[in-house]
């Protein structure tokens, strides 16, 4: 699985935490899965129409796109995610100060 993230404490700190749990869900439905990031989308999931080869997308995948040779996609797990990676980034807007003494980033 490849990961592109933005060089971005929050949402690095964020995927450090946990494990978002696709490799249990490439693994379940035999699909190979491409976790992308896009700074206006967040993360999404991609994945080649040649994996699913006559297969339905599984209903565990919600807000599918078609592009081209790929299916782009989330999972309920994904957007959950992604709101607290804007509810982190929104914090460290709001209160910089706050963030620094408690993170220990120098200025």
């Amino acid at each position: 699985m490849l990961i592109s993230i933005p060089p971005s404490l929050a949402v690095s700190a964020l995927i450090e935490s946990r494990p978002i749990g696709l490799l249990t869900i490439a693994e379940e439905f035999d699909i190979a899965l491409e976790l992308k990031y896009e700074n206006a989308r967040q993360f999404y999931i991609r994945i080649a129409t040649g994996e699913l080869e006559g297969r339905d997308l599984p209903p565990i995948f919600t807000n599918v796109f078609r592009r081209k040779n790929y299916i782009e996609c989330q999972t309920l797990e994904l957007m959950k995610r992604n709101q607290k990676v804007r509810w982190s980034m929104s914090v460290f807007e709001l209160h910089p100060d706050y963030c620094r003494s408690t993170c220990h980033i120098k200025k």
